[in-house]
C-alpha cells in the first residue's frame, strides 16, 4: 500500500528562501493511503491556503472539492515533494500508476 503525506498551511508566504524552507508548524496533517484504488484525504481546514504533498510510490493525483483521480491526471513520482497552493475545503486524491 502506497501513502501521501500532506501538511496544511495557512499562508504560501510559509514558504521561505530560495531551497522552499517551509515554517513550521503546520495547520494540520494527513496520511493517506491508496492502491491502484484512489484514495482522498479529509478537507483541508478553512484556514488552508496551503500544501505540502510527499508520496513514497508514483501516483497521479487531483485536487478539487470532491475529486477522485484517475491514472491520466498529474503525475507525481515516488520521494517526490510538492507545493500547492489550495482552496479551503478542498481534497486530494491520489492514484498509483506504473
Amino acid at each position: 500500500m502506497a501513502r501521501m503525506t500532506i501538511g496544511e498551511y495557512s499562508d504560501p508566504k510559509d514558504i521561505q528562501g530560495p531551497g522552499g524552507v517551509i515554517k513550521e508548524p503546520s495547520l494540520a496533517d494527513q496520511t493517506v493511503n491508496f492502491t491502484d484504488t484512489a484514495g482522498t484525504s479529509a478537507a483541508f481546514s478553512t484556514a488552508t491556503r496551503l500544501i505540502r504533498v510527499s508520496t513514497d510510490s508514483k501516483c497521479a493525483f487531483k485536487i478539487a472539492a470532491n475529486p477522485t483521480a484517475v491514472v491520466t491526471d498529474k503525475e507525481m513520482p515516488a520521494g517526490h515533494v510538492e507545493y500547492f497552493c489550495v482552496t479551503a475545503g478542498h481534497k486530494i486524491s491520489m492514484i498509483a500508476v506504473s
